[in-house]
């Protein structure tokens, strides 16, 4: 089968033939990029992107995982904490949190580009 780069995938950020040696980091801010990317070209605002970047990397410090590995657990753990703290998030904040790349199906195979 042949491999299609997707648009803004992954792997249109990595460099080819070269194999780092702790490649999950890489391919994180690899798959941010790709995102990022993504929403430039549909002319989202800067700011924009940038909120919903921190909030991705927010989530994965949060979990001590990638997204490709979080589970529904992780993240209604997660927007528990933020629901719970001294300046609670509203619901509304939690459901656009939830479409704003916070949902593991987000983070595929083909959105990783591999």
């Amino acid at each position: 089968m042949e491999r299609v780069d997707l648009p803004g995938s992954a792997r249109m950020v990595l460099v080819d033939n070269v194999v780092p040696l702790d490649p999950e980091p890489q391919l994180f801010e690899a798959m941010l990029e790709g995102w990022a990317r993504q929403q430039r070209v549909r002319y989202l605002k800067k700011e924009t992107i940038d909120r919903r970047l921190a909030l991705v990397r927010r989530m994965s410090r949060f979990s001590g995982q990638y997204p490709w590995q979080w589970t529904a657990s992780e993240i209604e753990a997660f927007i528990d904490d933020l629901r719970s703290g001294s300046h609670p998030i509203k619901v509304s904040t939690a459901r656009g949190h939830l479409g704003r790349g916070l949902d593991p199906g987000c983070w595929t195979p083909e959105t990783l580009g591999s």
